[in-house]
């Protein structure tokens, strides 16, 4: 995996772990919304597995935010 790879991962990592934060829900809370168990949320948090679209999908909405939110992006700047 490269820096940029592992970068990017920890980012999405970190803003999952906060989304859930905000929302004071625990893994096991976020699993069951979403049809998953809390050791695949846990493994999202800590960015040791990667998530299909349909799971990031499925956080976004649980959390109220879009998809580059939730990935921790930011689009500032970008072409309109």
């Amino acid at each position: 995996m490269s820096l940029k790879d592992e970068a990017r991962r920890e980012r999405i990592a970190r803003s999952l772990r906060g989304k859930r934060a905000e929302a004071q829900l625990t893994q096991e809370q976020v699993g069951a919304a979403c049809g998953m168990d809390k050791t695949s949320i846990g493994k999202y948090e800590n960015g040791l597995s990667c998530m299909d679209y349909e799971t990031a999908w499925d956080l976004a909405d649980l959390y109220g935010v879009s998809l580059d939110e939730l990935g921790g992006r930011k689009l500032e700047g970008a072409v309109q």
